[in-house]
């Protein structure tokens, strides 16, 4: 059976997108894995990691695998998902496909993101894995590809930054013109209008203290 999704997947991988390839997704759980549910498991990323080499399949597999990743609660489980990045970029490379060097700029900061933010992702063998999926990414890229790639990160990064920047400057100012400390995270235990307090507590303004 597998051979003949094979042969289907090379001269018509469109058809195995939208038949084969839901059938198999549903398999794979989104966060946790039940243990009943492992080896069913197992067995769809085996049969993805055949199938899906063709370039619309293996889009398919990226943003799917992806989105499991983000929600992956079991270290195993995420290994073996990228796991299968891997071994199916590999045998696209060995075929000489083109379409790899594109994932740089979706595949590539998606996995830098998870390392960087996700709790899961700082086991050392999750590390590893995701460095392997990206050094086969980077190996097919030409000097060009690598400086556009680098400012296509740096500017997500910078436009982050700013996001975080506004966000924090309207806490700031809902802290101190309202008393609002829950835009920027805090328990606040000060009256709740900082300048109202601050200006009807001012000492009363004596003649005397004008006079020259």
């Amino acid at each position: 059976m597998l051979d003949l999704f094979l042969a289907t997947a090379k001269i018509a991988p469109k058809h195995i997108e939208e038949t084969t390839l839901p059938l198999l997704f549903s398999q794979l759980p989104d966060g946790a894995v039940p243990a009943t549910s492992a080896a069913r498991a197992a067995r769809a990323l085996a049969t993805l990691r055949t199938l899906c080499i063709a370039p619309v399949l293996f889009e398919t597999l990226v943003i799917r695998l992806l989105v499991r990743l983000e929600l992956c609660e079991d270290i195993w489980y995420a290994l073996a998902m990228l796991g299968t990045l891997q071994s199916v970029l590999q045998s696209k490379i060995d075929e000489g496909h083109v379409d790899v060097a594109k994932y740089v700029e979706s595949l590539v900061p998606k996995l830098y993101e998870l390392v960087g933010t996700k709790g899961l992702f700082g086991d050392v063998k999750l590390v590893e894995a995701a460095a392997a999926v990206v050094t086969l990414v980077a190996r097919t890229l030409t000097a060009e590809c690598v400086a556009r790639s680098i400012m296509v990160y740096w500017h997500r990064r910078l436009i982050n930054v700013r996001r975080r920047q506004k966000v924090l400057a309207t806490g700031v100012c809902k802290l101190y013109l309202h008393g609002d400390s829950s835009a920027i995270g805090l328990k606040s235990t000060a009256p709740p209008c900082p300048f109202e307090v601050c200006f009807h507590s001012r000492r009363p303004v004596n003649s005397a203290d004008t006079a020259f």
